[in-house]
């Protein structure tokens, strides 16, 4: 059974989980792959209408449980600004966003450092924090503007 909204001209992912007591469902799955639930992907395409999403089933083999994720394509913006500072592993310590170079997008991954970052702008992470997501956690970062 394929999740409400996915084509069947979308490719399918499955992938096989590890057995647990209980299994609590989150809103973001941020590893190895960044996943959203569908109530977070139906929040993120009231902002960004032209975000790609491909349907992710994660399968408890042992219990028989399916549970449908989205992998978003986010669009990867190269903004941080050049005051950033990295700790001397590369990984980075305090994030600055350029906001000329970050645009107007709602939501992007910072492209660039080490890690992943997923960025989303004031409006959409108000939107977030009125709903009761699990599994998210955000927090500010700076902007500099030219």
């Amino acid at each position: 059974m394929r999740p409400e909204g996915a084509s069947d001209k979308s490719i399918h992912l499955q992938f096989p989980i590890q057995k647990a007591e209980k299994t609590v469902e989150v809103d973001f799955i941020e590893r190895p792959l960044p996943l959203i639930s569908n109530r977070l992907k139906q929040l993120a395409e009231k902002f960004c209408p032209r975000m790609k999403f491909a349907p992710v089933g994660l399968m408890n083999l042992e219990k028989r449980e399916q549970y449908w994720y989205w992998l978003a394509s986010f669009p990867q913006v190269a903004c941080l600004s050049a005051e950033s500072e990295f700790h001397p592993n590369g990984t980075l310590k305090r994030i600055v966003i350029d906001s000329f170079k970050a645009g107007n997008h709602p939501i992007f991954q910072l492209q660039g450092p080490r890690e992943h970052y997923i960025i989303v702008n004031l409006m959409l992470a108000e939107s977030i924090l009125r709903r009761d997501f699990t599994g998210l956690k955000l927090i500010s970062v700076e902007q500099k503007d030219r």
